[in-house]
């Protein structure tokens, strides 16, 4: 190896170790507080019970942690129920220590009520659009972000921020770097991130973020109610654009894509109609008759099989030939149609007489 070759893997090796100390210094602590006072039926996050330090520590600040209750009664979430929690989240424990035993979970004295808080109130119940225009600052660039992540366009958008945020969200990008990283995925009406700012090679500071989320979509809506097993039909749907919270399943996003399904549930008249109060149709009965395409390179036998119970369209089915023992799976495709590939054995699941 030459001199010159030398010096370059010393330079890369030292960049190495470089963005290794850097990631290290992001690790943290996680240390569960021996008591926190929260607001009644307001969700627990390891924020509220826990003081984090570091950047990997804060990064999970909003995750959910359920209260349990103890021996006496008392709400308290133990350090093994936080342990759970971020295990479920798929925290790397190689990068974080978790301290502390029991943290007792007490009711939040009241605010005194003023005479303006009412209207306080309702202000803060309604998420808003976000300027975009001049200077970019924290608050846009989030804004920006969640826009991407929902899938709409900032003016399909509309949110609302903690007002405990505001002077750290009007922090203006000019002369900084704004570091955004989500907290989870975004499929639920309230968004969590860690934000971090930089200037050059200086941390400025860091914060976790919650914005509550609000996107106007085309949704269909039930003109009349739907019992279990009820077939959609072109008269019982119509098609909307609404502003909707982006929580649960996704949303049904046009007629056409309704019509023909069977509710799943009771559904009421003016729901908004979601994937999952809707499966597809039965199209094949236990014990029909049903034709089988069986394709094995370019040539396609037709065939006659039993379905061994109720099929819906796109289904993976068992069916047997008259007069043979054995069973195999076939996809249904139509009303009394199915297609087995040959040519993969593992769609052809053939099961013992």
């Amino acid at each position: 190896m030459t001199g010159a070759q030398n010096a370059a893997m010393t330079r890369l090796a030292a960049i190495v170790f470089a963005l290794l100390v850097g990631l290290t210094a992001r690790a943290g602590e996680i240390a569960l507080r021996p008591s926190a006072r929260l607001t009644p039926g307001a969700p627990v996050t390891l924020g509220d019970v826990a003081t984090l330090t570091g950047d990997d520590a804060a990064a999970l600040a909003p995750t959910a942690l359920d209260v349990r209750r103890g021996s006496d009664g008392a709400a308290e979430i133990t350090v093994e129920d936080v342990r759970a929690a971020l295990d479920a989240a798929g925290v790397n424990w190689g990068r974080l220590t978790l301290r502390g035993s029991v943290c007792a979970v007490r009711a939040a004295e009241p605010t005194p009520a003023t005479p303006d808080a009412p209207r306080r109130a309702r202000s803060r119940d309604e998420p808003a659009a976000v300027d975009l225009a001049g200077p970019p600052t924290v608050r846009t660039r989030l804004a920006r972000l969640v826009a991407r992540l929902y899938g709409v366009t900032p003016d399909n958008l509309r949110l609302r921020f903690d007002e405990r945020d505001a002077e750290f969200l009007s922090t203006p990008e000019s002369g900084r770097r704004i570091e955004i990283q989500p907290a989870a995925t975004p499929n639920a009406s309230r968004f969590s991130a860690v934000v971090w700012l930089y200037a050059g090679d200086e941390l400025l500071g860091s914060r976790s973020v919650r914005v509550d989320v609000r996107v106007r979509r085309p949704v269909v809506v039930l003109t009349r109610a739907l019992d279990r097993g009820d077939a959609v039909t072109p008269d019982a749907v119509r098609s909307e654009t609404l502003w909707v919270e982006p929580a649960g399943s996704a949303m049904v996003g046009a007629v056409e894509d309704a019509v023909g399904a069977v509710a799943r549930k009771r559904l009421d008249a003016g729901a908004i109609l979601r994937a999952e109060a809707l499966e597809p149709p039965i199209v094949v009965r236990r014990g029909e008759l049903v034709t089988v395409h069986c394709v094995s390179g370019g040539v396609v036998v037709k065939a006659k099989a039993r379905a061994a119970r109720d099929g819906r369209a796109g289904e993976r089915l068992e069916l047997r030939m008259d007069g043979s023992k054995k069973t195999f799976v076939a996809r249904v495709v139509a009303p009394g149609r199915a297609v087995v590939n040959l040519d993969a054995p593992a769609s052809l699941a053939e099961a013992a007489p």
